[in-house]
C-alpha cells in the first residue's frame, strides 16, 4: 500500500478525508492481526498562533512557565502545546465515529461548548474525563497522574479570574490530555519516540479519539506564526487577521511564510515524511493552511505527485484558483488537480436554498470558483472533474465535497500505486480509478 501525506488538515476541511481515514483504520487493523507491516499515512496538523479562546490559552501556557506550582510538576524541558483549534474541530467529528456508544456522541457534543463561567467549562472538562476513564481504566488508573487535572483546574482558575472570555471545553480538554500523556512517559520506552507530540497523538489513538493507521504529527516543536503581504505591501501578521482581512488587494502567493514562535523548527521531520510518501495530498481549505508549506518545501515537492483538491471557494484574502494554479505552475509544480463535476459550487440548488447560500458565503467574505471559466486557461493542466457536492444541515459549514468518493479513490489509489508499472504515471491511474468509479454512477454521485 503506497504512503499518503497530507499538508495541511483544516478543522472543517479536512471532513472530505474522514471516510477514508476510517476505512483505513480498519485494513490497518485486520493487516495487523495478520502480524503484517501496513504502510503508515502521515498527516501534518495545523498549529497557526490565533485569536479567541486558542490565543487565551496561549497567554496561559507563557503564565504557567514562571508559575511554581506548574514546576513541581513538570520540568524545565517541558515543550508547551502548540494551538490545538482545528485538531479540536476533527476530534470533535471523529469521537462519535470511533466510540462506537453513546460516550462518542457525548465528547463530540461536549467539545463544542463554550462556557462564561470557568466552574462550568471546568466542571465540562472533568465529566469529559470522567466519561473517558469509564472506558479506559487502565489508563487513567494512576492516581497521581489524575491528580493532574485538579492542579491543571486550579492554575487555569488561577490565571483566568477577573478576565472576561467564554471557555472552550475543547481546548481545555486537548490541552489536559497533552499534560498527562507527557505523565505517561515514565511508564514508556522513551527512546521509541522522536518527540512528546508522538506520545500525545499515540494517546489520542489509545483513547479512540483519533483514528490509527496514520501518522499524526505537528510541524514544529511548539507553534509557529502565519504571516504574508499584499500584493500592495500591506503585511497580514497571522492566521488571525487573514479570517479579518477586509482589503481590496488579496495576499500574494509567494510571501506567504511561517516562522517559529515557541520551540525549535523541525524541518528534517517533514522532508522525512515526503521522502517516505509516494503520494503528496493537498486538501482543501485555506490557503493560509498549505501555502506557506509549498513555500518552504517546494524543492523536497518537486519530485512528488502531488493531488490537490482544490478549493470551491476563496476568501477576499485569497487570490482566486487561476492565481493560485499560475503560481504553482511558476514554482515548476504539477499537481493533479481534483474538481467538481459542477461549474460553481451552487449548480443543482433550487433558487431558495441557492439565495441562502449566496449569502451565507458573502458574509464569510468568500467567492465561488468559476470551474469552467478557469480551468479553460490551462489546457495542458492535469484535472480530474469528478468530486460530488452535498449540501449540508444549517450549522454542520456549508455545502461540501463528499467524503465517500474520496474515500474510495484514494483507497484504490493507494492499493495500486505503490507496484504501478513505470509507464503508468499517478495521474494514469487517478484517472482509471475515477473513470470506474464514475461509469459505475456509485451511490455516492
Amino acid at each position: 500500500m503506497a504512503s499518503i501525506l497530507f499538508i495541511v488538515f483544516s478543522g472543517q476541511a479536512s471532513a472530505i478525508f474522514d471516510s477514508f481515514l476510517y476505512s483505513h483504520q480498519e485494513r490497518y487493523k485486520e493487516l495487523k492481526k495478520s502480524n503484517e507491516n501496513p504502510t503508515n499515512h502521515f498527516v501534518i496538523e495545523t498549529q497557526w498562533d490565533n485569536g479567541g479562546h486558542t490565543g487565551f490559552m496561549l497567554d496561559f501556557y507563557d503564565w504557567l512557565k514562571d508559575n511554581d506550582k506548574f514546576k513541581n510538576v513538570f520540568p524545565d524541558n517541558f515543550i508547551m502545546p502548540p494551538p490545538m483549534g482545528d485538531l479540536k474541530t476533527q476530534i470533535s467529528r471523529w469521537a462519535g465515529y470511533l466510540i462506537k456508544n453513546e460516550n462518542g456522541k457525548n465528547i463530540s457534543q461536549s467539545m463544542g461548548y463554550r462556557f462564561a463561567a470557568i466552574s462550568q467549562a471546568l466542571a465540562e472538562l472533568t465529566e469529559l474525563i470522567n466519561t473517558l476513564k469509564e472506558q479506559n481504566l487502565a489508563i487513567f488508573s494512576d492516581e497521581d497522574n489524575m491528580n493532574i487535572l485538579n492542579t491543571f483546574s486550579d492554575l487555569y482558575k488561577e490565571f483566568s479570574q477577573d478576565k472576561e472570555m467564554n471557555h472552550s471545553v475543547g481546548n481545555l480538554f486537548l490541552s489536559f490530555l497533552y499534560f498527562y500523556s507527557f505523565k505517561r512517559l515514565k511508564h514508556l520506552d522513551q527512546t521509541l519516540y522522536e518527540h512528546h507530540h508522538q506520545v500525545f497523538f499515540n494517546f489520542l489513538k489509545d483513547l479512540s479519539l483519533v483514528p490509527r493507521g496514520c501518522r499524526f504529527e505537528f510541524l514544529i516543536d511548539g507553534r509557529y506564526k502565519l504571516s504574508a503581504d499584499t500584493f500592495d505591501g500591506i503585511h497580514i501578521p497571522s492566521e488571525h487577521h487573514f479570517d479579518d482581512y477586509v482589503g481590496d488587494i488579496p495576499a500574494n502567493p509567494e510571501t506567504y511564510s511561517i516562522t517559529a514562535v515557541d520551540g525549535e523548527d523541525l524541518d528534517h521531520k517533514f522532508r522525512e515524511m515526503i521522502n517516505v510518501s509516494d503520494i503528496v495530498v493537498i486538501p482543501p481549505g485555506s490557503l493560509s493552511n498549505w501555502m506557506p508549506l509549498i513555500n518552504k518545501f517546494k524543492a523536497q515537492l518537486l519530485n512528488k505527485p502531488i493531488i490537490w483538491v482544490v478549493n470551491s471557494f476563496y476568501h477576499v484574502s485569497e487570490v482566486n484558483l487561476r492565481g493560485q494554479i499560475e503560481y504553482m505552475r511558476k514554482l515548476k509544480l504539477d499537481p493533479i488537480v481534483l474538481a467538481p463535476k459542477v461549474d460553481t459550487p451552487f449548480d443543482g440548488l433550487d433558487s431558495e436554498t441557492r439565495k441562502m447560500f449566496e449569502e451565507s458565503y458573502s458574509n464569510q467574505q468568500k467567492k465561488p470558483v468559476n470551474f469552467n471559466e478557469t480551468l479553460a486557461n490551462f489546457q495542458d493542466l492535469k484535472v480530474l472533474r469528478c468530486i460530488p457536492l452535498k449540501e449540508l444541515e444549517a450549522g454542520e459549514g456549508g455545502i461540501k465535497y463528499k467524503s465517500e468518493f474520496i474515500d474510495i479513490l484514494l483507497s484504490q489509489l493507494s492499493l495500486k500505486a505503490e507496484g504501478y508499472e513505470n509507464t503508468e504515471t499517478i495521474y494514469e491511474l487517478s484517472e482509471k480509478i475515477v473513470k470506474s468509479l464514475l461509469s459505475q454512477e456509485l451511490k455516492v454521485n
